[in-house]
């Protein structure tokens, strides 16, 4: 039985996920690298994909830029690449394929009559740069009993997901929130927080799809742009403001030896383990899209 490993976090060496022992022999070992975003569930996902194939796999999700570079230096087979503004462009010969995305969400109790708004509106919010100490919901458009419920802040940290470092980059002119705002270290603490402020909102990572009670705000830059929500097909379009894209990055020239393993990412049972670790994955039709032009690149076409 093969093994699937990882280059430890802690060690640097290979650590076993109990898939079996190292099969002797192997013509090919697929070797990946990507950002440590990519947790348990993905893992998990690659360990039986490995045992389906009966073909050796390595990862190490430790983080995008030392992925890159194990990338161009042949160290490994493919990356997956979180979005840096900092990073030198891909070269040219390297395929990038959009894969998921990381996002920062606005959540608020489902009944509050306000469904959008922009960064000027989370500044007045939420910066501690804000010309407003308070402001009360119908200071944003609500009406009715909303009218003079006063808005009560919430964000999850760093410590729970990098919707925090989104929000800051793109909606705070610094990086600092008023004194006012709640931090919280897991979403479920500030989903919570929100419910129980009747006038709540909260910055957080990600959004459970049976959560009811709640709702997310779409957000556009300016008053006078279009709102967007963070679905997959609006974070696949780009429309979305508040994200960063995972991408599938391999060389072109190495596709065709590696395209079982490359069109596997967008299969369903990754899609599952993508969601899983909080990530959203590429609407189907966009992942049906990549694998038609992993084959497409690999036939030469």
């Amino acid at each position: 039985m093969l093994a699937l490993r990882r280059w430890n976090v802690l060690g640097g060496v290979w650590a076993a996920l109990g898939v079996g022992q190292w099969a002797m022999g192997q013509d090919a070992v697929w070797k990946i690298a990507g950002s440590e975003l990519l947790g348990e569930p993905v893992q998990k996902a690659l360990a039986i994909r490995a045992q389906e194939t009966g073909q050796e796999v390595r990862f190490d999700f430790r983080g995008s830029r030392p992925a890159r570079d194990r990338l161009a230096a042949g160290v490994v087979d493919a990356a997956i690449l979180i979005d840096d503004p900092t990073a030198a462009p891909m070269p040219d010969e390297w395929l990038v394929l959009p894969l998921a995305f990381v996002s920062a969400k606005l959540v608020v109790e489902r009944n509050l009559p306000v469904e959008q708004l922009s960064f000027e509106d989370l500044n007045r919010i939420f910066s501690a740069h804000s010309s407003v100490a308070t402001l009360r919901w119908g200071d944003l458009g609500a009406t009715d009993r909303w009218e003079g419920v006063p808005i009560t802040t919430h964000v999850v940290t760093t410590a729970g997901g990098l919707g925090y470092e989104i929000f800051v980059h793109h909606v705070l002119p610094s990086p600092e929130f008023k004194g006012s705002v709640q931090r919280h270290t897991d979403l479920a603490a500030a989903m919570s927080a929100v419910l129980d402020d009747e006038g709540g909102v909260a910055v957080v990572p990600w959004f459970p799809s049976d959560e009811s009670r709640l709702k997310t705000l779409l957000i556009a830059p300016t008053a006078a742009e279009v709102a967007f929500g963070p679905s997959a097909e609006n974070l696949a379009a780009g429309d979305y403001p508040l994200a960063l894209s995972l991408r599938l990055v391999v060389p072109r020239a190495a596709v065709a030896g590696h395209l079982a393993w490359l069109q596997y990412w967008f299969r369903d049972e990754v899609t599952t383990a993508l969601r899983a670790a909080q990530l959203t994955p590429l609407p189907r039709t966009a992942r049906n899209q990549q694998v038609f032009n992993l084959e497409a690149i690999a036939s030469g076409n």
